[in-house]
């Protein structure tokens, strides 16, 4: 009967022309390293990641950077509601790190948080618009149901596949404007990065 190799020793046949790279495994580490860096920031611990970037050597410390701005980026999106205003003071003490002295740099948290302001309040006046619109059609709809059924009942906009629709569509526009913005922003930090 012949021999019956275990999983384990197939794998280490399969694997032993693979050398870890340690060079790519430790930036891949300090990039790791800086993306912890933003939680310590959401803390306010702008302190304890100072004294963390101390620690590394000059490249060391670029790639520690690097991994902070990937999560900057990350982090510049379209926000979902008021609590989005929140992040623009945590991607602000990241971008002290990110470009000590860089007087271009020190307005864009507050250029971000009038327009993530904007996009909120279009957001808003798009969906009271489209109500607005809608009212009309759905009261024909509860008077309607109200013939069918003897009961009046009320329908809210949101409940009216058609209001859903045209609330999609119209949101996606305005998305699609403003997503454009957050990714010329988004360029615009990586460029000054130097990534």
């Amino acid at each position: 009967m012949g021999y019956i190799k275990s999983a384990l020793e197939l794998a280490l046949e399969r694997t032993e022309d693979i050398k870890a790279d340690s060079s790519s495994l430790k930036a891949r580490e300090h990039r790791e390293a800086g993306m912890r860096l933003m939680a310590e920031l959401e803390k306010g611990n702008e302190d304890e990641v100072e004294k963390e970037l101390k620690q590394f050597g000059k490249d060391e410390r670029k790639e520690v950077l690097s991994g902070l701005m990937d999560s900057v980026l990350a982090r510049i999106t379209l926000p979902s509601t008021d609590q989005s205003l929140d992040d623009i003071s945590i991607i602000a003490g990241a971008l002290k790190f990110l470009f000590p002295g860089n007087k271009a740099m020190e307005g864009v948290p507050e250029q971000l948080r009038e327009f993530y302001q904007n996009y909120l309040q279009d957001k808003e006046r798009l969906l009271d618009a489209l109500k607005e619109r809608f009212a009309d059609h759905l009261k024909q709809k509860e008077e309607q149901m109200a013939r069918q059924t003897g009961q009046r009942m009320s329908i809210r906009p949101e409940m009216d596949p058609e209001f859903n629709k045209a609330l999609q569509a119209n949101l996606e526009h305005l998305d699609g404007q403003y997503q454009q913005v957050i990714d010329n922003v988004r360029r615009e930090l990586k460029q000054n990065f130097g990534g």
